[in-house]
């Protein structure tokens, strides 16, 4: 379908409008299943909706604070035949090109093989000594508390505060 587009347009420089209608129906169905395809749709949507009145060149609408409406030309009230590209058509088809290249489609995850964990916990660094504890699932409690030895002196408090909680997680066991 991308190909037919690509074609029609090289070779007329034009769209039908009705065939590039029902095309994009599809795509917008399919965009369901493949939601990256979502913004390289707009310049179908534009290329469409350009002969309508109060857009601009690149089919985008002007507010209405900015119509001047005696300098603005009057459209039909019904599409025409064929529709000029907007000037974004060009990269958003052939990055629809790119996404649907591959022979095998992508996969969508839709349910993740692991889930993740939030633990609370408190965890200080302050001076020369640490001390941190974290209630983990199945109300256990890691604790770990020391005193920094002299490689950490001149380390910041982020450093160490962030060095003592990875090191109660080494030293527990999180199931």
């Amino acid at each position: 379908m991308l190909q037919a587009i690509r074609s029609e347009w090289e070779s007329t420089g034009m769209l039908d409008h009705k065939l590039l209608e029902q095309r994009r129906r599809f795509f917008v169905h399919l965009q369901r299943v493949y939601p990256a395809i979502v913004p390289f749709l707009k310049g179908i949507h534009l290329t469409l909706d350009r002969w309508r009145p109060g857009r601009d060149e690149d089919g985008w609408r002007i507010p209405d604070w900015e119509i001047d409406l005696e300098l603005t030309p009057t459209a039909s009230s019904s599409a025409p035949e064929f529709v000029r590209p907007v000037s974004r058509f060009g990269d958003d088809l052939e990055s629809l090109e790119s996404l649907f290249a591959p022979l095998v489609p992508p996969q969508h995850v839709i349910r993740s093989a692991s889930i993740a964990t939030c633990i609370y916990g408190f965890v200080d660094a302050s001076g020369t000594g640490f001390g941190s504890s974290l209630l983990v699932p199945g109300n256990h409690v890691l604790f770990r508390q020391g005193i920094w030895g002299r490689d950490t002196d001149h380390s910041s408090s982020n450093y160490r505060e962030l060095c003592n909680l990875v090191n109660t997680l080494e030293d527990g066991v999180v199931n």
